[in-house]
């Protein structure tokens, strides 16, 4: 996921800069109970007489208390700018400095020897966790800058002979230590952003994947088209649609509270949903108080007549037990389903796009399923799909209608039985592309 230019290929703004609000206030909480911490220690020292730097520790911890919880309250609200991430870092690198320069006025260059530089490192390696890969280069510059400037105007010829942690060379190298930091934890920064910016594409891609194929999309449909082994091309190929619909929902909803309805109906939908990614195929949308599925789109299953017909049987079986076990009492479902050629692809417009199936067969498929009032039935099937799922199955008819906006009849099969296997497995061919 690069760029052009070989950089990393940004996600959406809204997206990273959420990313880095949730990492800010992180780093607030950790801080405030770090600073929480040692305003406690120092308050116990300066109780019992032992005060030496402790005024100077409770201050700061203060300070920092004080400081944190007010960017805690903005990073709750939005992501850091660049100005207040760079000075919350300065803060953050300059605490040793302060620690160390109060010691520095008690004990004298003494205290450079004990003083708390490891925590110069923490600073450098947190502000990586801010997600801008050049502020840990800027806070390792800022402490090494800090350092050379306490050890300058503190030391005198003699401390540096008493000390040889104070000499020019130890200095120094204890400087390239923190440049070194520096440089870890820029490529750390890097590796984060990176990272990020791979875990919110996905996440992007995955939603815009969904939004193609419908609410409800089986994981492994997902991750193929992910991974470029799916391709969602617009053509012209041989599917199943197959459509379900809750009879009576109008007169079952006009009597009952609206949690009650949308519950019920969630749990009908859900449970249809289920059989549909069980037996291969995709729901391609939901229509109130149904739904629509595709088999053989966009999965190439040779079988998808056979499995839509197992499918359907399925979902009429769940649906009597949603009415058995009293989850939904009055619950009664007709299924409709007819396979033929259709025009698949991802089409729409201005973000608002859905991948989908169009043609004669979608239409003649929903106007079969509402024949199932008609003939009192539960799962229609035409013709073709009775000659393409094979054999196995049990049928009532023929029974020869007319279909609304259609010339001449169309023979439709109840669908009453079925074999009793496993479901089959999604399909291993991708759409061509």
């Amino acid at each position: 996921m690069s760029s052009r230019d070989g950089g990393p290929h940004l996600p959406d703004r809204r997206s990273f800069d959420e990313i880095r609000r949730r990492n800010e206030r992180w780093i607030a909480a950790f801080v405030l109970g770090v600073a929480a911490l040692f305003a406690i220690i120092s308050l116990a020292r300066l109780a019992s007489g032992r005060a030496g730097i402790g005024a100077v520790a409770l201050v700061v911890s203060l300070g920092a208390l004080a400081f944190y919880a007010v960017a805690w309250w903005q990073a709750g609200r939005q992501a850091p700018r660049m100005s207040q991430a760079l000075l919350r870092t300065a803060f953050e690198v300059s605490v040793p400095t302060a620690i160390t320069a109060a010691g520095l006025a008690q004990r004298g260059p003494e205290a450079l020897v004990y003083a708390p530089a490891l925590i110069y490192p923490l600073a450098i390696f947190v502000s990586a966790l801010r997600l801008r890969p050049g502020l840990p280069l800027v806070a390792s510059a800022l402490a090494g800058l800090e350092w050379l400037t306490l050890w300058w105007t503190t030391t005198t010829p003699e401390s540096r002979a008493r000390f040889t942690s104070l000499s020019l060379v130890s200095t120094l190298e204890r400087v390239a230590v923190l440049s070194m930091c520096g440089v870890l934890a820029w490529r750390l920064g890097r590796s984060l952003e990176a990272l990020t910016v791979r875990i919110a594409d996905t996440v992007r891609q995955r939603e815009q994947v969904r939004r193609a194929f419908g609410a409800y999309v089986a994981e492994p449909v997902v991750d193929r088209v992910l991974s470029g082994d799916l391709q969602l091309t617009t053509e012209r190929r041989t599917i199943t649609v197959l459509f379900v619909d809750i009879r009576g929902f109008t007169r079952f909803s006009a009597s009952r509270e609206p949690t009650e309805v949308l519950g019920r109906l969630n749990q009908a939908l859900e449970a249809f949903s289920v059989e549909v990614d069980r037996h291969g195929g995709i729901v391609n949308k939901f229509l109130g108080d149904g739904l629509m599925a595709l088999f053989g789109a966009p999965l190439d299953t040779p079988d998808h007549a056979r499995n839509a017909a197992r499918c359907a049987l399925s979902i009429a079986a769940a649906a009597r037990r949603l009415r058995d076990s009293g989850v939904y009492p009055e619950l009664q479902v007709g299924v409709g389903i007819h396979c033929g050629e259709v025009v698949v692809g991802d089409i729409g417009g201005r973000g608002h796009r859905e991948y989908t199936a169009i043609g004669d067969v979608v239409n003649v498929a929903s106007r079969v399923e509402g024949m199932n009032r008609t003939l009192d039935t539960s799962v229609l099937v035409t013709r073709a799909v009775r000659e393409a799922m094979g054999e196995g199955f049990a049928l009532g008819g023929p029974h020869r209608v007319r279909l609304r906006g259609r010339d001449g009849e169309l023979t439709l099969y109840d669908l009453r039985g079925g074999p009793d296997d496993a479901p089959p497995a999604l399909g291993t061919t991708a759409t061509g592309g």
